[in-house]
């Protein structure tokens, strides 16, 4: 089998690949004025309110055409979660082509869940204080 060869890391860094490379071929596919997502907010479509990443998929968008300003408009935390999706399709890409020598990988999971808490912290935040209202 061919899956043999290849290590449970390098099959996890190349499943995330492909589930990234999703998230950003998805938000490329839509002009930034584009309402029509396939994909509605779940908590909105329930609840008939806002949640704290609602706009996310059209901030990326904006973004990923070039509009800043308008993507933090959509949700604020929607750019810098792109930051974190390309630094992690770069980080996810070299990290199949290297030699994977433990501290490497040690490296690589630590940098990346630091940076994910660093960037997805902000959201939690939001979504704490947002289901405080709430109750």
């Amino acid at each position: 089998m061919i899956l043999n060869k290849y290590s449970n890391y390098q099959i996890i860094n190349f499943s995330f690949l492909v589930v990234l490379f999703f998230i950003v071929f998805y938000s490329l596919v839509f002009s930034v004025g584009d309402v029509d997502y396939p994909v509605s907010c779940a908590f909105k479509s329930v609840a008939g309110i806002e949640c704290p990443s609602c706009g996310m998929s059209r901030s990326f968008t904006a973004a990923l055409h070039g509009n800043f300003k308008l993507a933090y408009s959509y949700n604020n935390s929607g750019v810098w979660i792109l930051v974190f999706v390309l630094t992690q399709i770069v980080a996810r890409a070299f990290m199949l082509f290297i030699e994977r020598k433990k501290i490497v990988v040690k490296l690589d999971v630590t940098l990346s869940v630091l940076f994910f808490i660093i960037i997805f912290l902000p959201l939690i935040l939001n979504w704490v204080s947002f289901i405080n209202r709430l109750l």
